[in-house]
């Protein structure tokens, strides 16, 4: 009785644990996907869809200062990939917001797309969110 008693202990114990989403990524690392809306002031919202091969995120209108995020443990065998696709107007444009990579970073990751009027940037300092690289043209 003792046993079961403390099995059923344990359980609990590690269900609390494992709730927490960071420790959930066991065998894998976290990573925080972010895509933004740094249009102009009074334009249009932007649409946003991304999904990968098991999960459909659905699609979202974001005003100009607003973000879409979510976060997930990568594939253990690096197999994950998820995918955006912005419109805005009568511009859009599909790409790659992560892949899953076999070179497995030290820590978690984050990703940050803005859309901004000229095309598509990227960060991935979480520490310093305003320095943006230009990574695609509109199309």
């Amino acid at each position: 009785m003792k046993t079961i008693l403390v099995v059923f202990m344990l359980t609990i114990s590690l269900q609390a644990i494992f709730a927490q989403e960071k420790l959930k990524c066991f065998w894998s690392l976290y990573h925080e996907v972010h895509v933004a809306n740094n249009l102009p002031p009074n334009s249009s919202p932007m649409t946003v869809h991304c999904f990968s091969g098991d999960d459909d995120l659905g699609s979202h209108d974001l005003a100009v200062g607003q973000e879409f995020n979510w976060h997930f443990c990568d594939h253990f065998l690096a197999r994950t990939l998820f995918v955006c696709h912005l419109w805005w107007d009568t511009k859009q444009l599909g790409f790659e917001a992560y892949k899953g990579t076999w070179k497995k970073p030290a820590t978690s990751t984050f990703h940050l797309w803005a859309a901004k009027s000229d095309g598509i940037y990227y960060n991935e300092d979480k520490n310093n969110q305003t320095s943006l690289t230009k990574k695609f043209d509109w199309q």
